[in-house]
């Protein structure tokens, strides 16, 4: 027989075999969770019975704090990709604006930088997306089989930073064009 893994009052006892077809009891207290007049169980199921809500293992009520960060964290992972995804587009396929030296939208309202027309605007936006979707594959490779998972997610986010800085920094006053294009 198998030694128990864990705390003792972690692992909840196996509930005995419910037989196919076995029509649960229930007691006539109310359930400590549900309030029966308006549970349908239709909808949500079965209810346990009071031995099964005994001996089953209680599911945690607290969220740690380390949940919250991963959410927001994606939260700003998810703003950064769609906030300059939307962007890229324009800023490929319009021309700069006649009086612009930022790209900044003209007297039409267009913000453009490149000039390139549509069908590079989708081919690097596409490009793009392909690159997003992939190198995450890459990443999983690299936390199982070199790195961890924690050292994989601070290089990750050190480039995400870095490439963000490089962006920025565009737009500061040496790297802008001091003058209209002719």
């Amino acid at each position: 027989m198998a030694e128990p893994v864990g705390n003792i009052e972690t692992v909840a006892p196996i509930p005995p075999p419910v037989i196919t077809g076995e029509k649960k009891e229930h007691s006539n207290i109310e359930h400590p969770i549900y309030r029966y007049d308006d549970y349908n169980e239709e909808i949500q199921g079965v209810l346990p019975t009071d031995e099964e809500f005994h001996t089953l293992r209680r599911v945690s009520d607290k969220i740690p704090w380390k949940v919250y960060t991963i959410a927001f964290v994606e939260l700003c992972e998810r703003f950064s990709y769609y906030g300059t995804t939307v962007v890229f587009t324009n800023f490929i396929q319009q021309p700069l604006p006649t009086g612009s030296t930022t790209g900044a939208g003209g007297a039409d309202g267009q913000s453009g930088a490149l000039g390139k027309q549509q069908q590079a605007s989708t081919g690097i936006t596409t490009f793009n997306q392909f690159w997003v979707y992939v190198i995450p594959l890459f990443g999983a490779y690299m936390a199982d089989a070199h790195w961890g998972r924690y050292k994989t997610i601070v290089i990750a986010l050190a480039f995400a930073i870095v490439g963000h800085i490089i962006i920025v920094s565009q737009h500061f006053p040496p790297y802008r064009r001091t003058t209209p294009p002719h």
